[in-house]
């Protein structure tokens, strides 16, 4: 995927919410799991606790990243993730490959796949269950995600996390949350 955003010294011309993709990713009229690439044997749903004051709740509300970069509570809506031996997070949507990247000097960018995948595209790491992206080219060496506050999934390459996005960790989805088909 190329990430499209906004290069630049700093994060005053940052741009937020959706919109900042070229190609937008057809969404999957079925509700079905897209199947997951041959170069891995099996997938992987990923979520995050949702920003807010949960402490009212008696458990936590999980988001789900869908295609598109907005969030969702239905995992059914979510693809299935898969981290190849190289390092590169890909989904599948309606049988055609979408990988994760971005392009050197990106400040940010929606968290949205792309079937043209940009220079920088690994080092995706799934450890602990919680999936980071880190590659030299980073400020820290490590992408930073956020939810903005229509839902959408930020990702800062080369600043900070800027005070309207709530920063979050992407985690691997435990069998307890989830109801996922793989038809």
């Amino acid at each position: 995927m190329s990430f499209i955003g906004t290069a630049g010294p700093g994060p005053s011309a940052l741009p937020a919410g959706p919109g900042i993709m070229p190609n937008r990713p057809e969404l999957n009229s079925s509700r079905s799991a897209p199947s997951t690439p041959s170069s891995t044997p099996a997938g992987f749903l990923i979520n995050y606790p949702a920003p807010g004051d949960s402490r009212l709740l008696r458990r936590d509300v999980e988001k789900y990243p869908m295609l598109d970069g907005q969030s969702t509570s239905a995992c059914v809506d979510s693809p299935l993730f898969n981290v190849d031996p190289a390092g590169q997070l890909s989904v599948v949507n309606a049988g055609t490959p979408m990988t994760y990247s971005t392009s050197p000097g990106m400040i940010s960018a929606l968290f949205a796949p792309s079937s043209n995948v940009g220079n920088v595209s690994t080092t995706w790491q799934l450890a602990a269950g919680i999936l980071s992206w880190k590659n030299s080219l980073f400020s820290d060496g490590t992408a930073s995600l956020c939810s903005d506050p229509t839902g959408a999934i930020q990702a800062y390459f080369l600043a900070p996390v800027p005070a309207n996005c709530t920063a979050i960790s992407l985690r691997q989805a435990s069998g307890q949350h989830l109801s996922h088909s793989d038809n």
